[in-house]
């Protein structure tokens, strides 16, 4: 593997035996279509990082621009409408990857593939699976880049030149829709420019405050006006998000905290653990996913009884149960995953959490795995589109499948 662009693994071009149909090429054994700004208008891609679907529904009186594309019985019902342009609308919920945590999620969107694919589960992770985007910046597409961290950033070019991509300098790095705000006015500016857009917010606004309160409705109501410039550009839009977020507190406000540590070392297991969580951030100090690497394997069933009884722990799996059930890949190093429920994190390992002013919300665990779903398009979408939708064939990483595909 190289993160030289012109040394992609398995990227193919075709061109389509008609003169309108667009060229396509291969990546991961996924067929995507080569976008033309030229003809078709700007294709852009965002990951509302940290955005669950109670985040949408809690501000939805404040987006007059998504509500628009849904139907009047709520969020949850997949639909696809067309306005009175005719221009081409799909929303719905979809399911990310598990861990629920930034870098495997983002790895899957941009590779188009699950975590066994690409093994990105830890922040230092390099993805093992070719990038969509720079597939594209090879095909001769020009690509914008948006995102606010350096992590996410190192993670999110993977194999792309940087010396050919936009990657503006946010204007306010202090507001975490800046890295939107600053595309949409690239985009204003020169609306042919870019062939292509990935853009990744911040999930630090997610991490301090919750679904039901002003300064959420009033963040997704700014959201949902870039949005609508957006759509004023005659943009072909896809928005899903890379996990969720939920409230993982004590009734004294402290985290709800697992210590792993001491519930194994209380029956005599040696062990290491890991948490695929931690990048550095503050926020991303807990989580609810936890990887064990035992010294002795005859302990294995003792530890994954001990753990599965254990309150606040949703699940304890075995590495062949994890890597079946999740697509987790073979190569990872440990015996055992533990997930925690809903309200629960993993303490680090001396028990301790950082102090928040805020009460204490993460994510990593199956409650934050649904994420929502919308695509806008000038043009009207195929049926196949749809009907994966509504039966819950679609994940977060079929982002640019629905981006560059979905379209008639």
């Amino acid at each position: 593997m190289t993160g030289d662009p012109h040394h992609l693994n398995i990227i193919r071009m075709r061109r389509l035996s008609t003169t309108t149909a667009r060229a396509h090429i291969v990546v991961n054994e996924n067929s995507y279509k080569i976008p033309k700004t030229y003809m078709e208008g700007p294709h852009v891609g965002i990951c509302l990082s940290g955005t669950s679907q109670a985040h949408i529904d809690g501000a939805l009186h404040n987006m007059p621009n998504w509500s628009r594309v849904i139907s009047s019985a709520g969020f949850r019902l997949p639909s696809e409408l067309h306005d009175d342009q005719g221009k081409g609308m799909l929303c719905g919920p979809v399911a990310g990857i598990v861990p629920s945590n930034t870098y495997p999620n983002n790895a899957s969107i941009i590779t188009g593939t699950n975590i066994d694919s690409h093994k990105v589960l830890f922040p230092s992770d390099t993805p093992q699976s070719d990038s969509v985007l720079a597939a594209l910046q090879h095909s001769g597409c020009s690509i914008l880049l948006s995102t606010p961290e350096t992590n996410i950033r190192n993670l999110v070019s993977h194999q792309l030149s940087l010396v050919d991509t936009t990657i503006p300098k946010l204007s306010d790095p202090s507001d975490d829709l800046s890295p939107l705000t600053d595309a949409v006015h690239l985009l204003k500016d020169n609306p042919k420019k870019y062939d292509i857009s990935y853009i990744c917010l911040s999930d630090r606004f997610q991490h301090k405050y919750s679904e039901l309160c002003e300064e959420s409705a009033e963040f997704y109501g700014r959201l949902d006006l870039l949005l609508g410039e957006l759509s004023k550009l005659n943009c072909t839009f896809a928005v899903t998000s890379d996990h969720g977020m939920n409230e993982k507190t004590n009734y004294n406000g402290q985290p709800r905290s697992i210590n792993i540590q001491k519930i194994l070392e209380s029956i005599g297991v040696d062990f290491t653990v890991s948490f695929p969580i931690r990048d550095g951030e503050e926020c991303h100090s807990l989580g609810s996913t936890a990887l064990i690497k035992l010294q002795d394997f005859n302990d294995r069933e003792k530890a994954l009884k001990t753990l599965r009884d254990t309150p606040g722990l949703y699940t304890a799996l075995g590495k062949e149960d994890f890597c079946r059930g999740l697509d987790l890949p073979q190569s990872l190093d440990a015996d055992i995953l533990v997930v925690g429920d809903q309200y629960s994190v993993f303490a680090s390992e001396d028990g301790s959490f950082p102090a928040h002013s805020y009460p204490f919300r993460s994510h990593g665990s199956f409650e934050e795995q649904v994420v929502p779903f919308l695509m806008q398009s000038p043009s009207p979408l195929c049926t196949e589109y749809r009907t994966r939708l509504s039966k819950g064939k679609v994940r977060n990483y079929h982002l640019f499948d629905y981006l560059l595909n979905a379209e008639h």
